[in-house]
């Protein structure tokens, strides 16, 4: 009975946390007299051509002001924009941090205000081209933000404090660690395929090349870019320049190797490649060979299709988290003699969780696939040749 009362408890906690603090701006016009106003057909202050930015003006409110709301149309990207407001405290505009609109997400479009006294006037920095191609549809203050139960958040966060709850109690957890008993081992690679799932969500969240054609393996497949279709083909030639040539105009320049003659005179991305070092007329890849050699050169040669780069940063990041865990229990059976499992179970999340891995996976450009590439050979040196 104990033990479900515990249960109940943490329920009720994460019952809070999801519909006050999780939720805490949705009550932002609850207590006050807020009256809500829409704006259509805002003016533009105009600045010169150079500005990326333009500011919606909305004068004369004179009015307590909670929230504001900016509405796009015809728009599915992001973009960012910031609220500029006046009130009691100042006659000159102070600026909030920016935000992140997002169209699929409602409360992206909310701001809420805590201002003093009445709000004179607001005005709000959107991008200029929005402006233009008059992608703006309003903007609204005072209306309330939407309610929002995230049920996904909700479960992770009453699995999270239970999971607490039960390092606390369990005398399994509790034990003395042993690499010899099956159990604690079952656990920790259970404390792995969780981090996998997780990563698996971020990787998938991040590809921006979804079903781009049919086929069992239309996931893994892109039209390819520089390094996982232009240098794989360069090296199937036999050769680590691309085959693809520089153009006149940088081959013919004085000195092709001074960055600030080459970028007045010629084209980023059409005289030469973004992520090339240029050499004795060829354009070559900097990046380091063996991701190639591993995973998108072989894939290319049997399915003939190019390998994703996000699929690849997937791989090898499974590959870390194993890595780090075989390092670790090293590291405990070197040093210590006798430790709580708890101990072993925390160390664990804590290294895959500061290990950047999941950042990279977020990402999955190059960029974080040489990182994590480097990450592997650095904990392999370790778990394989360095005794400890």
């Amino acid at each position: 009975m104990k033990k479900y009362y515990r249960f109940l408890i943490i329920f009720l906690i994460t019952l809070f946390l999801e519909v006050i603090v999780f939720n805490i701006t949705s009550y932002r016009l609850l207590f006050g007299k807020y009256q809500e106003k829409t704006f259509d057909n805002l003016e533009a202050l105009e600045y010169d051509e150079e500005d990326t930015k333009v500011y919606l003006k909305i004068e004369n409110i004179n009015q307590k002001v909670g929230t504001v709301k900016l509405e796009l149309k015809n728009f599915e990207e992001t973009t960012e924009y910031q609220i500029l407001f006046s009130d009691e405290t100042s006659n000159e505009f102070i600026e909030l941090k920016s935000k992140t609109y997002v169209q699929d997400y409602e409360k992206s479009k909310y701001v809420p205000l805590y201002l003093s006294g009445e709000t004179k006037k607001i005005e709000i920095a959107v991008d200029k081209t929005l402006y233009e191609e008059e992608k703006i549809d309003k903007v609204i203050i005072n209306e309330k933000i939407p309610f929002e139960f995230s049920i996904i958040r909700f479960i992770s966060i009453f699995m999270f404090l239970s999971f607490l709850d039960l390092f606390r109690k369990s005398n399994f957890l509790n034990e003395t660690y042993s690499k010899k008993n099956f159990k604690q081992e079952l656990f920790l690679l259970l404390i792995l395929l969780i981090f996998m799932v997780i990563l698996s969500c971020i990787n998938s969240y991040s590809d921006e090349e979804k079903n781009i054609d049919e086929g069992l393996l239309s996931f893994l497949n892109t039209e390819g870019g520089i390094y996982n279709k232009d240098f794989v083909e360069a090296v199937k030639q036999k050769q680590f320049y691309l085959l693809k040539e520089p153009s006149k105009e940088l081959s013919e320049l004085e000195n092709p190797y001074d960055c600030l003659s080459r970028d007045q005179s010629v084209r980023r991305d059409i005289d030469y490649d973004w992520d090339t070092a240029y050499f004795n007329g060829h354009e070559y890849i900097y990046f380091g060979i063996l991701p190639l050699l591993l995973t998108f050169l072989p894939y290319n040669l049997i399915f003939h299709k190019y390998l994703k780069v996000s699929v690849v940063v997937f791989v090898f990041s499974i590959f870390i988290f194993i890595l780090l865990k075989e390092i670790l229990l090293k590291i405990l059976q070197k040093y210590f003699d006798e430790i709580p499992f708890k101990n072993v179970v925390c160390y664990l999340i804590i290294l895959c969780s500061g290990s950047l891995v999941l950042y990279a996976n977020g990402m999955s450009r190059v960029y974080e696939m040489v990182i994590i590439v480097r990450i592997i050979l650095c904990i392999t040196r370790n778990v394989f040749y360095i005794k400890i």
